[in-house]
């Protein structure tokens, strides 16, 4: 597969990107309402967006249940979830979610990269409690400032990993019980849970299913950089 590295190309709505370490769902939700919807991933399925959200130069605004936007991108039992996001001054001391499918049916935790109302950032992958039912298997950390621009990594493999890449900050689960996959697809700025009603400022999103090699994320995430300092974002 070629590679094509974010840059101007994606100002381009009819851009399609294939990703050198395959099958992959991308989402840029900056600076063109048009683009929100748009998965830049070569044959991958188009989003919709329910409500208005934001949109800016550098990001979209979106608040939890109100405005999102419901991707066709699926859960799996080895995934990788990446974001660059922020909280909004001033916000509400609630959970956001920058990507998730937590909460169908009140019961199926699913997957989220999960901006908690105290400030962490962190990740859940829904894991066996050892009993046979579901636990979250959250991992989190605290950033110097949730106020910031962060580049973000869920991964769930072997065990549930968060990475804010911005900061240097890792922690590893101790769960390496099954993987619960939900059905729910993933929504970009919410969740399906109606306690999520956070705001949160998102510029990509991208979903891969499966755990990449450290050299294959260092690269998604050397091209990520390169998208968001375009925009005056240094992550």
């Amino acid at each position: 597969m070629t590679t094509i590295v974010f840059n101007a190309d994606l100002e381009a709505l009819a851009t399609k990107i294939s990703f050198s370490v395959g099958e992959t769902d991308v989402y840029i939700t900056n600076g063109n309402a048009a683009k929100l919807t748009r998965n830049f991933a070569s044959g991958a399925a188009e989003g919709t967006v329910v409500g208005a959200p934001v949109v800016s130069a550098a990001s979209t605004r979106f608040t939890g249940n109100s405005n999102y936007v419901n991707t066709q991108a699926d859960d799996s039992e080895n995934i990788t979830m990446i974001a660059i996001a922020k909280r909004p001054t001033g916000f509400a001391a609630v959970d956001a979610m920058a990507l998730s499918n937590n909460g169908l049916g009140g019961v199926n935790i699913g997957c989220s990269l999960w901006y908690f109302a105290n400030g962490n950032i962190g990740f859940s992958a829904a894991r066996d409690n050892g009993s046979g039912s579901q636990t979250s298997g959250i991992v989190s950390t605290t950033p110097a400032d949730p106020l910031a621009w962060a580049l973000v990594i869920g991964e769930a493999g072997t065990a549930n990993r968060f990475t804010n890449m911005t900061t240097d900050q890792t922690v590893l689960g101790a769960n390496t019980n099954a993987r619960f996959v939900s059905p729910a697809k993933f929504r970009i700025g919410s969740s399906y849970q109606e306690t999520h009603t956070g705001q949160i400022d998102v510029m990509v999103c991208v979903v891969i299913p499966r755990v990449l090699t450290l050299a294959e994320r260092d690269g998604v995430v050397a091209q990520l950089r390169t998208y968001a300092l375009k925009h005056g974002v240094t992550v």
